[in-house]
């Protein structure tokens, strides 16, 4: 955040005090009152900060398409609709977590509480209604049968769509910029992942070493999934609900979650 005596005067975005000259440092389409205010109002900014700053870059190339978009999302309507548009991706993210708990066999009691904070977060954040008690139903021993069904090749992209995944959220939840935003090469992460995966005996039993040799040039080659590209929770919704695999999103987080750990703990 940064402050100075030119910037215009306006409202905080977090408590609405007025008066306020601190702004995001990021996309400095917002203001804060203080870091206090910036942090509670993280979770809501951070989408919608992070699509400035890449509308931003495509501005600076010329893209009028992207000037509109930014000078919209800039806009005090813009600001306004974002915040909407962006509801039902968190509602996905907070789904994604119950799942996440359920995974480590939580009884139902302890279900119920992580979906009362969770509801109470949602409203806090949005005014959302409380519509998450439809749980998506969990693949029994996920750790076992998440491959069930699948070819070798499509085996291979879940494995690599669940690590691309998990580093987008690793950026969105932890603010950890990994090799996709960073310019990094993302596969020395993606055979460490894969190490992992073979600690948590997570791989299908027909698993060699030439399996491992495949994924990784998989993860290089395919048109899709690949490592070359970062990938967000609404591409793979937008990729997979065609092919009537609504729920791959929150597979492959969970996958993730058995094979990395939570992602907070990242």
């Amino acid at each position: 955040m940064s402050g100075s005596g030119s910037e215009e005067v306006r409202a905080c975005a977090q408590c609405s005090r007025a008066g306020v000259k601190l702004r995001c440092k990021d996309c400095s389409s917002v203001y804060y009152c203080d870091r206090e205010c910036q942090k509670k109002g993280w979770k809501v900014h951070k989408p919608i900060c992070k699509r400035i700053v890449a509308l931003e870059k495509e501005a600076a190339g010329g893209g009028d398409e992207a000037v509109k978009q930014l000078n919209f999302l800039k806009s005090k309507e813009g600001s306004a609709a974002a915040r909407a548009m962006f509801k039902e991706e968190f509602i996905e993210e907070i789904c994604a977590r119950i799942m996440a708990n359920r995974i480590e066999k939580l009884v139902e009691s302890r279900v119920a509480e992580v979906l009362e904070d969770l509801e109470a977060d949602a409203g806090s954040l949005y005014g959302l209604p409380k519509s998450l008690q439809e749980m998506i139903p969990v693949p029994e021993n996920l750790e076992q049968n998440w491959h069930e069904g699948l070819s070798k090749e499509e085996t291979y992209v879940r494995l690599i769509d669940s690590f691309r995944l998990r580093r987008d959220d690793e950026y969105t939840f932890n603010g950890d910029i990994c090799e996709f935003y960073g310019g990094g090469s993302p596969m020395p992460g993606f055979k460490y992942y894969l190490k992992q995966a073979k600690q948590k005996k997570v791989l299908p039993t027909w698993w060699t070493g030439e399996d491992d040799m495949k994924v990784k040039n998989t993860a290089m080659t395919h048109k899709w999934a690949n490592l070359n590209y970062a990938v967000e929770a609404s591409d793979i919704k937008d990729h997979y609900t065609p092919l009537d695999r609504p729920f791959e999103t929150q597979i492959l987080r969970m996958l993730a979650h058995v094979i990395a750990g939570p992602v907070d703990e990242c």
